[in-house]
């Protein structure tokens, strides 16, 4: 069989046994021979894996013969189909490979990341340490092998992928999968707080009968795609960013780290460090995709997507900033948060890009080709929380009211008002009923937005049904609380599901998301739990992609969780209270449906935010605790003791749903998704200033 995949793990296995370990393995009878030379256990595939050979023949060729046939392509030449019936292999394999690692108890799982992937989900699934064993040249050579592959079929590597998307075995395999175990494939995530606002624009857009590009990461399509609009992956249009690079975003920005000697260095403070560089590998890809598509106007995130600004003013193009978080002076606070994450001062996180001399290489050469200007000393933008390239954009919108906007100093209004920066607050930007929300951050765009795969496997859990039991809910006078701790915390970024805050000393500290959120989901089933399904309010809780979220936690017989939510459209149905982390999206569309919040805030605007519920009345916070290390456990405890009486607070005092109310009328006002899609269209037409103003008068 695949001898080549095998043959490199066999002197691996017999050093572990010469040093006592246990060895076995799940492979073909072909293999039994050699492996059992290494004084390993063997194990044969067809009796581990029933689902997969039981009643197959035994010729190997002729199985997959049968599989072909069974899914209808069987004249289909034979790479193109097993690229086709991977997931639906993957499917029938993982059961009994799941036993067998329940059965056995491995402490680690070695496995073929190009023709085992089964040991890797099955590893993942099981909590066991798993490691890839890569027999072609490193993280590049798929990519190159795939070129190959489709080049042998006569068709391009996109046209290959085509093929997979509308052969719909596969895409029925790969939910099904996504379903039972938690393996999420061809999804979306990543950074969605910065693109679900986009979708409604979007979608107007489309409707209005404009074509609308997105150019994003490859987990957002299928939500972008339901807009009407035409997906793009950043792979494929920033190659100088991504050409050769691991498809797991987390180990490419590792890699990157590695690249220019700070590994070793908190994530978030990294990735200010080498905010330019990606900025300069970004850019040229970009430029050529509006050469190409010569857009009437961009529409980016201020925040994470600044390359589309100044790829936008390169080529004259009007781009409008899509800004989701509160106003102008919320980065400055923002900054503030992070660099407190980080155990130092603002000056000093500006002080240690000044002296990281790639970043300063990397400004040099950025102002060197493309005129762009950025702080002087190398820096960050002066005064703290200025952005440079609001300088040029058309306007930016806000997806708040300035009401709640966060306070802006005098040196940074000054600042703006020299940059004649314009912001327009416009209010949430809810969709319309029904629409798909980007989700989870997975980071590996071949393998993302896991789900919890250690809740029931039914139709129930769905977002359809679950929305259909919050309706049943409200028309019987049923209270409903709505439980969601955001989708960074509990993805796979270092900031998420297994990070921890950097202490002054370099070293990690404090809970975990994990065990952030789980103390706090076990603080709302502590305050409001009930013994049978119809006690008490109903409880809909958003898990987020991890398998096994809840860890030990059992919920109780009134609560809902799933993976992901239809917040919108939950919210839009009417909820009694809100446990959420605090994001700005979160933060406004539930005030924008006028229900009153506990915030658990993770990092970030979140902290400033949880805060402003506090200031404003509209509910209580909780903030995450930071204990020594080796207290981590009392303090989580004590965490889940407070979500719990702040849950019962809120629920119990009316005061907090009236003034909530009062922001909803405010918030509705301002305009939501017809006044930003009116806001864009008149920039892409050219329009001047004094429109924006009269519109930021109206919606004030």
């Amino acid at each position: 069989m695949a001898s080549g995949h095998i043959n490199p793990s066999l002197p691996i296995a017999r050093s572990l046994v010469r040093l006592g370990h246990e060895v076995h393995y799940v492979c073909a009878e072909q293999m039994c021979a050699a492996i059992q030379g290494t004084g390993a256990t063997f194990h044969s595939e067809r009796d581990v894996e029933p689902e997969m050979f039981e009643g197959q023949p035994l010729d190997v060729m002729e199985m997959f013969v049968e599989l072909q046939r069974e899914h209808g392509i069987e004249n289909e030449p034979f790479l193109q189909a097993m690229l086709k019936l991977k997931s639906i292999q993957l499917e029938r394999r993982l059961p009994g490979l799941i036993r067998f690692l329940q059965k056995f108890k491995p402490a680690a799982v070695v496995y073929c990341p190009l023709s085992s992937i089964e040991a890797a989900w099955a590893a993942k699934i099981e909590n066991v340490l798993h490691i890839g064993l890569n027999t072609i040249a490193g993280p590049g050579a798929m990519q190159l092998a795939l070129e190959a592959i489709a080049k042998h079929l006569s068709m391009t590597v996109e046209e290959f992928d085509d093929q997979l998307r509308s052969f719909q075995p596969n895409l029925d395999a790969k939910k099904r999968l996504q379903s039972k175990y938690g393996i999420g494939l061809e999804s979306d995530g990543m950074a969605s707080g910065h693109i679900n606002p986009s979708l409604p624009i979007a979608r107007s857009l489309v409707k209005l009968g404009h074509e609308v590009h997105y150019v994003c990461a490859e987990q957002m399509r299928s939500a972008i795609q339901g807009t009407g609009a035409t997906f793009h992956s950043e792979r494929d249009v920033e190659p100088e960013m991504f050409e050769g690079q691991p498809p797991d975003m987390m180990e490419m920005l590792t890699e990157l780290q590695r690249e220019h000697g700070i590994e070793n260095e908190p994530f978030l403070q990294a990735m200010w460090k080498l905010k330019s560089i990606q900025l300069e590998r970004r850019l040229p890809g970009l430029i050529r995709f509006l050469q190409k598509f010569k857009p009437a106007a961009v529409v980016y995130c201020p925040l994470s997507s600044i390359e589309a600004a100044w790829a936008a003013k390169n080529e004259n193009v009007p781009h409008i900033g899509l800004n989701t978080v509160a106003g102008p002076g919320a980065c400055r606070l923002a900054l503030e948060a992070i660099a407190k994450q980080l155990s130092m001062t603002v000056e000093e996180l500006d002080d240690q890009l000044r002296s990281f001399q790639p970043n300063l290489d990397a400004k040099k050469r950025l102002k060197s080709k493309y005129g762009i200007g950025l702080e002087s000393d190398g820096g960050l933008d002066k005064p703290f929380g200025r952005m440079a390239h609001l300088s040029h954009a058309a306007l930016t919108l806000v997806t708040t009211t300035e009401d709640f906007y966060d306070p802006v100093t005098p040196e940074l209004q000054k600042a703006l008002e020299a940059d004649n920066a314009k912001f327009v607050a416009v209010g949430a930007l809810l969709d319309e009923a029904g629409a798909e929300r980007a989700a989870g951050h997975k980071c590996n765009h071949e393998a993302h937005k896991d789900d919890a795969s250690s809740l029931p496997k039914d139709d129930s859990l769905s977002a359809a049904a679950i929305l259909d039991q919050v309706i049943d809910a409200r028309k019987s006078g049923r209270k409903v609380v709505l439980a969601s701790m955001g989708t960074v915390i509990t993805g796979d970024f270092q900031i998420g599901w297994e990070g921890r805050r950097t202490g002054k000393d370099g070293q990690l500290r404090g809970l975990t998301g994990r065990e952030l959120c789980q103390a706090a989901w076990g603080g709302i089933f502590d305050a409001l739990g009930a013994g049978t399904a119809e006690e008490g309010p109903l409880l809909v809780v958003a898990l987020g992609p991890q398998p096994k979220a809840l860890g030990e936690l059992v919920p109780p017989a009134n609560a809902l969780c799933a993976p992901v939510l239809p917040q919108v459209d939950l919210l839009k149905t009417g909820v009694d209270l809100f446990l959420t982390h605090g994001g700005q999206n979160s933060f406004t569309e539930a005030l924008s449906n006028k229900v009153p919040l506990v915030v658990c805030p993770g990092f970030g605007d979140q902290i400033v935010n949880a805060q402003k519920a506090v200031d404003i009345g509209v509910g209580l916070k909780v903030d995450r605790p930071d204990p020594d290390a080796g207290q981590e456990a009392q303090a989580a405890a004590r965490y889940r003791s407070a979500v719990k009486a702040a849950l019962l607070e809120v629920f119990d005092n009316s005061d907090f749903k009236a003034v909530a109310a009062r922001c909803g009328d405010n918030l509705q006002r301002a305009g939501g998704v017809p006044r930003a899609v009116e806001l864009v269209l008149a920039a892409a037409r050219g329009n001047k200033t004094t429109e924006f103003a009269a519109a930021s008068r109206a919606g004030a």
